[in-house]
């Protein structure tokens, strides 16, 4: 159930990350070279995966997106045009013996994408046994630009030798690739709402609802039953709208739609913001994701004229 409120409210947040969760480990390859402990095991006659910069990395048929963060690490084949059937970075080895709750999370350029008869695979990839076997606990689905995954590994809590890998397969074929940065191993905290995704169309017209789109996801422990956002449009507060009687638990998706709440008055350009204000009636215990926001064009109403009507009422 939706609901909102023209209650204004004012609270500060920031942008994506993971602030009050115990990090195990924590990576943005800004050392320029492996880290250390990490390992990789391939086939490719470039060495497998490498450290760069976006720029570094890309190739012709697969340009990476540089976001700004500096180096990530990638794998490309588009521009080996290699056996990387198995491309495997590997991360240290871990302790998950002392908590119930673990996951693992990281910005991914990865687009599962084809050529001829071959379509490139990503996984997220565990072993318990030194490397000798690896099991598949995500295999990735694609995106067109920079996404973040997060993937539970609550599964083997108990476990104090655990190798976390990241494994790209370009199934034979002459593909594309996989690039990765801001890995990080953690233990969640009780109450977190990720804002994960906003999508605003680009355009509205005053005086109608503007629809708004996105995607929530539960980084914490405990389920989500309500969440409580706030919008802001070019600074200033609009009001509270509620989501609740929500089912959502731990580490899953929901995709939401609200076209029932803003509604423009003004026409214009307009910066949105939409973020999260209180999770279960809670404070959320990570405000470093709880916020997205875009740009829409707002234009006047106008109200088209009925031709049917005027026609019909004409005296013949």
């Amino acid at each position: 159930m939706l609901r909102f409120s023209s209650v204004f409210f004012a609270v500060l947040v920031a942008c994506a990350g993971i602030s009050n969760a115990q990090v195990l480990l924590e990576e943005d390859f800004s050392g320029g070279s492996l880290p250390d402990g990490w390992s990789i095991q391939t086939s490719a006659t470039d060495g497998g995966w490498k450290v760069g910069t976006a720029t570094q990395l890309s190739s012709q048929y697969w340009p990476v997106t540089d976001m700004g963060s500096g180096n990530l690490m990638a794998t490309n084949d588009d521009l080996c045009n290699c056996n990387k059937r198995n491309e495997l970075l590997i991360l240290p080895p871990l302790d998950f013996s002392d908590h119930s709750y673990y996951a693992v999370a990281a910005d991914m350029f990865f687009g599962a994408a084809s050529f001829e008869d071959f379509t490139e695979k990503a996984e997220i990839v565990v072993s318990l046994d030194n490397g000798a076997s690896w099991v598949v606990y995500e295999d990735l689905h694609g995106h067109g630009s920079w996404d973040r995954h997060v993937i539970d590994l609550s599964e083997i809590a108990s476990e104090d030798n655990v190798l976390v890998g990241f494994r790209y397969d370009d199934m034979g074929g002459w593909l594309y690739g996989w690039a990765l940065d801001n890995v990080a191993v953690y233990v969640p905290v009780p109450i977190d709402a990720n804002l994960a995704e906003l999508t605003l169309p680009p355009a509205g017209v005053t005086e109608k609802y503007f629809k708004i789109l996105g995607s929530l996801h539960n980084n914490g422990i405990n389920r989500i039953t309500s969440v409580e956002f706030g919008l802001r449009v070019d600074g200033s507060e609009y009001g509270i709208f509620v989501m609740d009687n929500l089912s959502l638990d731990a580490f899953e998706y929901l995709p939401f739609t609200i076209d029932d709440w803003w509604i423009p008055e003004e026409e214009g350009e307009f910066d949105v913001e939409l973020y999260v204000i209180a999770v279960n009636e809670q404070d959320d215990m990570d405000t470093e994701n709880n916020s997205q926001s875009g740009t829409v064009e707002i234009y006047p109403n106008v109200e088209r004229p009925n031709i049917i009507d005027d026609i019909l009422a004409t005296v013949p």
